[in-house]
């Protein structure tokens, strides 16, 4: 079976056995570092022994292996024996030395059991630019075991992957910093952001609510606040037809203060302590409907989360003048009724915007439409503009 990029499937539907072999083979100029990352449910590499890469070729248990080649690896994962918390396992390569996932000629991952291929993907260096690393497969529980082909491109290399899924990683001391600048004249200073604007807070009342940019709305019905679990759903559609533009749609968790506790995206699905949970990546845009949920248990958000930032970025670039029709809406998860809808209605030439916020208010939680324009291909270009739009927030 030839599978494609996106693809997600039972591995029950492509065989019987138990144990995977998990086959990349690279071509191009540069030598790759192909690992093996063992997740718990928040998506964190908890026991760095279940890193499995060309120099801890083996986990402490043997359920996952590596022989290690300088264009790949093959990898050997015994899913029967994987210890229960492991949730999820990530193939990726990332480049030793210098070069980009741009030289990239073709890759092949394979998947083998039995020493019989029974499914295959092929990727090249045509989809990326700058990147030094990718994720290629991942491995996931739902149901029994389940795959999909990730094949996304990532900023770094396999340091900055270990930092990402929460590892350490052992550097050299930084050298010493240069000499400081003086202080720069007071015309020169960074402006302060815009004040807070209040155009009311509406209630669920009376149902069914559409938002305005800047507009909030109690989530609250006769007085009493709803902690019951709640989704984000977001949309959006290519400007032109038959293209494919890939946005992402993620959750930032933030304190009072404003920084960050957590981040919900692509690649960790779960986050706040089980309490947000995404969906999964969509490629394309493409269908009717939410393209990405991030589901929101709102009784159990941990009580230093104070405010969860949902944005949507676009992975390879594409501006939001080439998006139409994007959105969010909230809607219950028991009964699927829509509480609040927010269309954004203007549009810039940056890669990221913050759509909307929830955060406390007093015993339950609020909503404001945001619809803020900041550059990012990723959630994690937009934890630095985070703070300053949770300044313009009207928490009265």
């Amino acid at each position: 079976m030839e599978l494609v990029k996106g693809h997600r499937g039972r591995v029950d539907q492509l065989t019987s056995a138990t144990t995977l072999e998990l086959g990349v083979t690279l071509a191009g100029p540069s030598t790759y570092d192909v690992s093996l990352f063992a997740l718990d449910a928040d998506g964190r590499l908890s026991d760095d022994a279940y890193l499995v890469f060309y120099n801890q070729p083996a986990s402490p248990d043997g359920s996952l292996r590596v022989a290690a080649r300088a264009d790949g690896g093959d990898f050997t994962v015994a899913l029967d024996a994987v210890p229960d918390w492991i949730h999820r396992l990530v193939l990726t390569v990332a480049i030793d030395g210098t070069g980009t996932m741009a030289q990239l000629g073709q890759g092949r991952i394979v998947v083998r059991a039995g020493g019989q291929e029974v499914a295959g993907h092929t990727t090249t260096g045509a989809d990326y630019a700058g990147e030094r690393a990718l994720m290629l497969v991942e491995l996931y529980r739902k149901d029994g075991w389940r795959l999909t082909v990730v094949d996304q491109g990532f900023d770094g290399g396999m340091a900055a992957l270990v930092r990402h899924f929460g590892g350490e990683v052992d550097e050299a001391p930084p050298a010493p910093p240069p000499p400081a600048a003086p202080p720069p004249p007071a015309a020169a200073a960074a402006a302060p952001p815009p004040p807070a604007v209040n155009l009311g807070k509406v209630t669920l009342d009376k149902g069914r609510v559409s938002l305005a940019k800047n507009q909030t709305v109690s989530l609250a019905k006769g007085g009493k606040p709803m902690l019951s679990k709640v989704s984000m759903g977001l949309g959006w559609d290519p400007a032109t037809a038959g293209s494919s533009i890939d946005l992402d749609a993620s959750c930032l968790v933030m304190d009072a203060n404003g920084e960050k506790l957590d981040m919900v995206w692509f690649v960790a699905k779960t986050g706040a302590g089980g309490a947000v949970v995404h969906s999964g990546d969509n490629l394309t845009g493409a269908g009717e409907g939410d393209d990405e949920v991030i589901t929101v248990d709102l009784g159990q958000v941990p009580p230093a989360a104070d405010v969860l930032l949902f944005t949507v970025n676009s992975y390879k670039r594409h501006p939001f003048t080439q998006v139409v029709n994007a959105y969010c809406r909230l809607f219950d998860e028991g009964t699927g009724a829509e509480l609040v809808h927010f269309a954004l209605t203007g549009s810039e030439p940056r890669t990221g915007v913050f759509m909307a916020a929830l955060f406390r208010s007093g015993a339950g939680w609020d909503m404001t439409a945001l619809g803020v324009f900041e550059d990012g291909r990723t959630v994690r270009e937009m934890v630095g503009p985070a703070k300053a739009v949770l300044a313009t927030l009207d928490r009265t």
